[in-house]
């Protein structure tokens, strides 16, 4: 059986889609704080991601040795991996097909 990865728009629990894989700590982070609270509403995420830069800021802050550019590539590399956890939530899109160009709607005479 081929184990296929979840899906963009995957109905699955958070930890369903967690489970078995080896998460980098930052998601793993994230993960987390959405069991402790409903993760399909967009407020409460949004606080989780607040949550998550703040303690960033808080661990650069906390190392007086990390460099601009080590710091700036941490906070897009958080930016990142909550961009991915994001498009998780994105409702499904219909399929949208254009009639072909010589076929005129229904309705309209030329």
């Amino acid at each position: 059986m081929i184990d296929w990865p979840p899906a963009a728009n995957d109905q699955g629990t958070v930890s369903e889609r967690a489970e078995g894989a080896r998460l980098d700590p930052i998601e793993k982070a994230i993960r987390n704080a959405f069991e402790k609270g409903n993760a399909e509403d967009r407020a409460f995420r949004e606080k989780v991601y607040r949550s998550a830069f703040a303690a960033l800021d808080r661990v650069l802050q906390a190392n007086p040795n990390i460099t601009v550019e080590a710091a700036i590539s941490r906070r897009k590399a958080v930016q990142a991996k909550i961009t991915e956890i994001e498009s998780e939530f994105l409702p499904a899109v219909p399929d949208v097909t254009l009639p072909p160009e010589n076929v005129l709607p229904a309705g309209r005479n030329s």
